[in-house]
């Protein structure tokens, strides 16, 4: 059973917990052909009008473009990738 690790850096966009808000801000990207392996998006407890999206990979002068225009930047916060069986 061979399982990787590797430290990753997650781009992050806080948002308005609203309807069609993700669809919204993968647009650019997808138009920019980003190929994106995470996508993760949640609303913030105790505060549900406002979420977060966060996604890797953004790699590429393209799509690092892509990303900033649709309001997202590189996070600060650690993050780890697991992958295998």
């Amino acid at each position: 059973m061979a399982v990787t690790v590797k430290k990753i850096v997650l781009w992050r966009k806080e948002v308005d917990n609203r309807t069609g808000i993700l669809a919204n801000a993968l647009a650019s990207l997808a138009n920019a052909g980003t190929d994106i392996h995470v996508v993760m998006a949640y609303r913030f407890p105790g505060e549900e009008s406002k979420a977060a999206i966060e996604l890797y990979p953004v790699t590429g002068r393209k799509s690092v473009t892509a990303a900033n225009e649709a309001g997202f930047s590189a996070s600060s916060i650690p993050a780890l990738l697991v992958e295998g069986r």
